[in-house]
């Protein structure tokens, strides 16, 4: 019998070939539709772990099996419009995770403190009037008082500036509070404590290295906190945490010159001054406080500041043998 179909044998194949393409294509069209439909749903890219189908085709119209991307690659499935959608492996996935996580938290951050001003201003200390009077006469020239050590309010530092609510103005601390581990420093050398003041925030971890050749034995007995940390050298390093707010005065039991201060706050919006009685309070929310300026030898002093929800406001402090009872 004659062959009817004058039709060269490439062409059959190719129609074979074109016909499981086609197939190929309508499979592919009914898959980029579903997942086109999943992603107006869920109004984002879709992630998945599956593998993409295979999509390639040689030149001749053969269907060819597309490879397994590598891990760490993205396979990408083209719909009818001609748009890409994109499946990710795992590693693709972790990474775009962290990802998130990081911008989630930047812009946490950055809410927080996008409606927060600033304190910062001057502490200075001054003496009683008419002191210098016997400075004058020539009193201390005399060799009864002539190494009488007087106080230079010029000099004075260690201020500590922070926010002093009424306690019924207080805000009330979550059930369940997050729980930050905070660890400051005093260190013990020259047989000195340093810094002399360290204001924290309750609940704060203090670490005491000794780094002197001696030995020294830490303590304190005030009522926000008592310990005896006893005797030791480094490279043992000491720890204590105050958990109660107040002023906890801390000695040596051996040397004379070795004392410090540690003042435990409720608010973690304090500052410290630097050497030239400078001090700044950053990321305060806005609203209306009292502003307590506070050192060891003097009467502390409040004053009321109004925060603004961004930028700068300046108080100063001028601290001095005022505002007490007179006998």
């Amino acid at each position: 019998m004659e062959n009817t179909d004058n039709s060269p044998p490439s062409n059959k194949v190719g129609s074979r070939a074109s016909s499981g393409s086609a197939k190929l294509d309508i499979r592919s069209m009914r898959a980029a539709r579903r997942l086109s439909l999943s992603l107006r749903k869920t109004g984002g890219v879709r992630l998945s772990r599956a593998k993409a189908p295979s999509l390639d085709s040689d030149p001749k119209g053969a269907s060819v099996s597309s490879p397994t991307p590598p891990s760490g690659e993205r396979a990408a499935v083209r719909g009818s419009s001609g748009s890409t959608i994109q499946r990710f492996n795992d590693s693709t996935v972790q990474q775009i995770s962290r990802s998130a996580s990081v911008i989630l938290l930047t812009a946490f951050l950055a809410a927080a403190t996008s409606q927060a001003g600033t304190i910062t201003g001057l502490v200075r200390a001054q003496g009683k009037e008419g002191a210098e009077e016997d400075v004058a006469n020539g009193k201390y020239e005399s060799r009864k008082f002539k190494f009488a050590e007087r106080i230079n309010y010029a000099e004075l530092h260690d201020f500590v500036v922070s926010i002093d609510q009424p306690p019924d103005q207080k805000p009330k601390p979550p059930a369940q509070p997050v729980q930050v581990i905070t660890t400051k420093r005093v260190s013990q050398k020259g047989a000195m404590f340093s810094p002399h003041v360290l204001p924290v925030v309750v609940g704060t971890t203090v670490e005491w290295p000794n780094n002197d050749e001696i030995f020294h034995n830490v303590f304190s007995i005030s009522d926000a906190k008592q310990f005896d940390l006893g005797l030791y050298q480094k490279p043992e390093i000491k720890r204590v945490v105050f958990d109660k707010p107040g002023r906890v005065d801390v000695f040596c039991s051996i040397h004379t010159t070795m004392n410090c201060i540690v003042l435990v706050l409720e608010t973690p919006h304090f500052a410290a001054t630097d050497d030239k009685g400078r001090y700044s309070i950053a990321n305060v929310p806005p609203g209306t406080y009292r502003l307590k300026a506070w050192h060891e030898r003097l009467p502390s002093q409040m004053k009321e500041v109004i925060v603004p929800e961004s930028g700068d406001v300046k108080v100063d402090f001028t601290l001095g043998i005022t505002n007490l009872p007179k006998y």
